[in-house]
């Protein structure tokens, strides 16, 4: 499947083919959220429920509350009727229930997932293209945008010409020719002005690939501020069949295009559109997701687990970062840099870093972790077994970019890098969003206990490379930079495998 939209009541995806797509209508859809509390107040919920027109089926589920429960809880599954109603419906019972029940005794779970991605994960319905997608680029100058003009469109880089009329008949006759998958515009305001400049002309401009159905506006657009920066979030669009990249919004698609792209979705099972417009945090939560939902795991809705209680020892040990060295301020030649690859990834997956593993009561007594009393339980954790197989790609990936530059083939290592770096950027988040007070399956605790190594990692490196005849200049969380401490120090490959076998990181030179 490559797509998948919503027509009413029923689901429609889309599957490309060697000549274009086909559709397939879903009309057994029911999207499922999960609720938990007192036996007594779940009984009342299901009965009521019964009789909403709203909800297809009620019904009695054993699931796990939280990655680290070791034992199913009885949960009531409440099917909906409307594909695009669980959040309304969410909410709907949470007010409802204010003022009758104690703060948190009733929780909800899997409810702010997005249509799609909830239609992929919960029918095990993989997004992932048959085939490379067709791209179609239109662009318009913001001023142009700014005054609802499209005489300045270009299609696929290349200027149209002529007066709006000319264009939108120049963009109907390319949608048919080349029957798009994809529509990448540098503004998302490019589409309804298409549309209406087609119907004022009377001209066919079928930007939908369902003729019964066209432009469909998913979001208005809105301003926020974010970490004190106003940010304005554009209006969101779909139209039936094809899936529409905004790269003025899209921080992936800059990053890493349409190859990126692809493996992201791949991994995540967020369709296409989705994962374009998503964070790298947001694409991170939804690898958990699936994690999590194969595991019989709930999503909680709201997260409702504080920091545990801390002595101020152990507080004082624990809330710190990464390490960095006072540099040597000068001019310093034939300096030498080691760097651990992607370090805090790694940690994680060696040091079983996870929210279910850490503060384990099943080795109490034992400190895995350097400077803090925290354990780590034997179990296989959560959270590696989302960033192993991401880790692993990466390793390959990076290698297919070498010897594909060594065979010359460039468009090959181009489509490599393109992967390596969409993962570069998850690898890069899933630390700090273990910190993230928001993140669904992020634990503090799991954020200080990677800091905790990380800085035992980097001194031990130091030594090392004192040891070895060199001076550090400065250091910074996973870097070193070296220089000589006498005339013949140890090879920097060789110190940098030594810290390797050491640590158990690959430490790159």
């Amino acid at each position: 499947m490559f797509a998948v939209d919503f027509d009413g009541d029923d689901v429609v995806e889309w599957h490309l083919t060697d000549d274009g797509a086909d559709s397939r209508r879903v009309t057994d859809y029911t999207p499922e959220l999960y609720v938990s509390g007192p036996e007594s107040v779940l009984a009342d919920l299901c009965r009521r429920l019964r009789a909403d027109p709203a909800v297809a089926s009620v019904g009695y589920e054993r699931l796990y509350p939280r990655l680290d429960s070791r034992e199913r809880t009885e949960v009531l599954r409440v099917a909906l009727v409307p594909p695009r109603g669980v959040r309304r419906l969410a909410r709907r019972l949470r007010d409802d229930l204010l003022g009758r029940v104690s703060p948190g005794a009733v929780r909800f779970y899997n409810v702010d997932l997005s249509p799609g991605f909830r239609y992929c994960v919960q029918t095990e319905t993989a997004p992932v293209p048959s085939r490379r997608p067709r791209t179609l680029r239109l662009s318009v100058p913001q001023k142009s945008l700014a005054d609802s003009d499209l005489a300045t469109l270009s299609i696929a880089g290349e200027r149209v010409g002529g007066d709006e009329r000319d264009v939108v008949e120049a963009v109907g006759e390319t949608l048919v020719e080349q029957d798009p998958d994809v529509l990448v515009v540098n503004s998302a305001r490019l589409l309804p002005l298409l549309r209406d400049r087609a119907a004022q002309f009377e001209l066919d401009c079928p930007l939908s690939r369902d003729p019964n159905r066209g432009l469909e506006r998913l979001a208005g657009q809105n301003t926020v501020v974010s970490y004190g920066t106003v940010r304005h979030s554009p209006a969101r669009y779909a139209v039936p069949g094809r899936a529409i990249v905004d790269t003025g919004n899209s921080f992936l698609w800059a990053e890493s295009r349409l190859d990126g792209l692809c493996y992201l979705v791949e991994r995540s099972w967020k369709p296409l559109q989705e994962a374009s417009w998503a964070s790298i945090g947001n694409v991170l939560t939804a690898m958990q997701v699936r994690e999590a939902m194969a595991r019989d795991v709930l999503v909680p809705w709201n997260k409702r687990r504080p920091e545990t209680f801390k002595s101020v020892e152990t507080l004082h040990a624990a809330d710190r970062g990464g390490f960095t060295f006072d540099p040597i301020v000068g001019l310093h030649e034939d300096v030498v840099e080691l760097d651990f690859a992607s370090l805090y990834p790694r940690i994680i997956c060696e040091w079983n870093i996870s929210p279910d593993t850490l503060g384990c009561d099943c080795h109490a007594g034992r400190a895995d972790i350097p400077e803090l009393d925290y354990t780590i339980c034997d179990r296989r954790g959560f959270l590696p077994d989302v960033l192993e197989p991401l880790l692993g790609d990466r390793r390959r990936l990076k290698r297919e970019v070498r010897e594909a530059e060594s065979a010359g083939d460039e468009s090959a290592a181009a489509s490599a890098r393109a992967k390596s770096g969409a993962i570069k950027w998850v690898l890069v988040s899933c630390f700090g969003y273990q910190g993230y007070r928001n993140a669904k399956f992020g634990r503090i605790e799991c954020h200080e206990a990677i800091n905790a190594v990380a800085r035992d990692l980097l001194l031990r490196a130091k030594e090392a490379a004192e040891d070895g005849g060199w001076r550090v200049v400065h250091g910074i969380v996973d870097s070193l930079w070296l220089a000589q401490a006498c005339e013949d120090p140890k090879p920097p490959a060789d110190l940098a495998a030594t810290v390797t076998d050491d640590c158990g990181i690959p430490l790159e030179v």
